[in-house]
This record gives structure tokens, sequence and C-alpha cells, in this order.
């Protein structure tokens, strides 16, 4: 299995700081919670029963908030593992979270 999601994760009191292009997104495409992972959580929850042994999930998040969610990811899967991608600007941003630890 494999989850691929851009949930929304910007903190909802960020979103009238951001850059006027990224305000023209409906309000529904960026506000994330309080912290931004309201969508994340439900995400990890829903998952833990769905997604299979090898299953993989990948998340795009701020690069703040990919330490939370390692954290977040490993209590929801005890046995999983996680590894981070960058972008192109050298940021972390891509969080893989592995059921399971790869062999």
């Amino acid at each position: 299995d494999l989850i691929v999601a851009n949930l929304p994760y910007i903190p909802t009191e960020r979103i009238p700081t951001l850059q006027p292009e990224v305000q023209q997104e409906p309000v529904l495409a960026l506000d994330g919670g309080a912290d931004g992972l309201d969508l994340v959580r439900r995400l990890l929850t829903q998952a833990d029963s769905k997604l299979k042994d090898h299953g993989i999930i990948l998340l795009e998040l701020d690069p703040e908030q990919v330490p939370v969610v390692q954290k977040l990811a490993l209590e929801h899967f005890p046995e999983g593992s996680t590894s981070v991608e960058k972008d192109l600007a050298g940021m972390d941003r891509i969080l893989a979270i592995y059921r399971q630890a790869p062999e």
C-alpha cells in the first residue's frame, strides 16, 4: 500500500501572513488547524487500520513540522520507521512513514 498526501498543513494563525498569491488559494486547501497538523493526525489514525504491514505514507510538510510528525508516526506505528526527503531549496519537505521498518 502507498498513501500520498499533500494535506493542508499551515497553522491557522499563519494564513494571513502568507504571500498574496498563496492567499488566493481556498482556505480549506491551506488551513491545517492550530498547529497545522489536524488532518495529519486524522490520516495517521485512519491509516492505522487501513495500511498493510509493509505500507508507506508520503506526506508533504512544513520543514518545522517534520520532527513532530516523525514522533506522531512512530507512536502510531511503533514497529515502523521514517525517512525525510529535501525539497529543491534543501529543506526537509517529504516525510516517508513505513508501517514496518524496511528489512
